[in-house]
């Protein structure tokens, strides 16, 4: 057999160039870039908590912060809302109209007592001032829950006198003269009970 009757692969010289092969480009790609990272469930469990927390946080100061402002309507912090919305004395006013005797009074005492009267629908009533900054002068009477307050006037000139509306309000509703310092420690030793 001739050499060249035999079909045998060829082999390339070493001056011959090889074949060019093309191979594809090796690239791989990677779309969770823009998403962001999400937090195992323990971490996104604990934030709903903390969530949670910080909203029960912010409606609980709300709340305090409403009944506040709705308990105290007046600056002095002496009259506050009572059932049905009627104003009650509180506090060192509360104690005054109960226990102070306008004859007997210090003349630095916070709230100063005007006159005690017997109303015209059996209520023992007084006039008063708060004295602060801004004085409040009002009308108080008697009732089962307390000192209800009438009518409360501020005032930036201090005081002890009535002014005008509280004097007004007074003979509206005035039975007979106001109690003479004997009358009135009567009526307070009998719990403010008109006779």
């Amino acid at each position: 057999m001739a050499p060249d009757d035999n079909p045998s692969p060829q082999r390339p010289s070493p001056q011959s160039p090889s074949p060019l092969r093309v191979e594809p480009p090796n690239i791989r790609l990677d779309l969770s870039w823009p998403v962001a990272p999400t937090a195992p469930p323990r971490r996104r469990w604990a934030r709903a908590v903390v969530a949670v927390v910080a909203l029960a946080t912010a409606l609980g100061a709300g709340l305090a912060a409403g009944r506040l402002l709705w308990a105290r309507p007046d600056a002095s912090g002496q009259i506050a809302a009572g059932p049905g919305g009627a104003m009650m004395a509180t506090g060192p006013l509360a104690l005054a109209l109960e226990r102070q005797l306008a004859s007997e009074q210090r003349p630095s005492a916070p709230v100063a007592i005007g006159i005690t009267f017997a109303a015209a629908d059996g209520a023992m009533c007084r006039t008063f001032v708060v004295r602060q900054t801004t004085e409040t002068a009002g009308l108080a009477c008697r009732a089962r829950d307390g000192w209800r307050v009438r009518l409360a006037v501020s005032r930036n000139v201090p005081g002890d006198d009535a002014p005008a509306p509280v004097l007004e309000a007074v003979d509206q509703i005035i039975r007979g003269a106001p109690l003479d310092a004997t009358s009135e420690r009567a009526a307070r030793d009998a719990g403010w009970i008109a006779k």
